[in-house]
């Protein structure tokens, strides 16, 4: 379905203006990749991970120190 609305949408810079979108493992290294390529875009990302993983802590530092992603991501430590 998100594959779908960024292709109607018009500008490519700004093609996910208005979106929220929620990233089940959003910490994990795919997670991570998404979530900046959707907040580049214009989206703001809610990241949903357990941080079990080897590395998902210090991608989710990586995320939340960037001050052009920081502010557009809103994070949920749950399992």
């Amino acid at each position: 379905m998100l594959l779908r609305w960024a292709v109607r949408c018009g500008s490519r810079h700004e093609r996910y203006v208005d979106l929220r979108a929620l990233i089940t493992g959003g910490a994990g290294f795919i997670g991570a990749n998404l979530t900046v390529a959707l907040i580049r875009g214009g989206a703001t990302v809610w990241v949903f991970d357990s941080l079990q993983r080897e590395g998902s802590a210090a991608n989710l530092d990586h995320l939340l120190s960037d001050p052009a992603l920081g502010p557009s991501i809103r994070f949920v430590h749950a399992d």
